[in-house]
């Protein structure tokens, strides 16, 4: 059975969400990683004191879960 145009259309931006978010999350990661951005921190601590504010670690790795929730769909594809 084929795609309708509309159906092929959600697929194509269902798609293009999956890569740019798995494209944001690969980002974070290596600017976390990054020994510059580390040091911004240190230097804030030393200055401020420690980080109390919000963190994204639960949304990543709740859009982490959300991507490898997706790969067997696009491998039985």
């Amino acid at each position: 059975m084929s795609e309708t145009p509309q159906e092929q259309e959600n697929y194509n931006a269902a798609e293009r969400a999956e890569t740019a978010l798995r494209t944001l999350l690969d980002k974070m990661e290596r600017v976390e990683a990054s020994e510059a951005y580390r040091s911004v921190w240190i230097v804030a601590q030393i200055h401020a004191g420690p980080y109390h504010g919000e963190t994204w670690a639960v949304e990543r790795n709740a859009a982490r879960a959300a991507l490898r929730d997706t790969a067997p769909r696009r491998e039985e594809e």
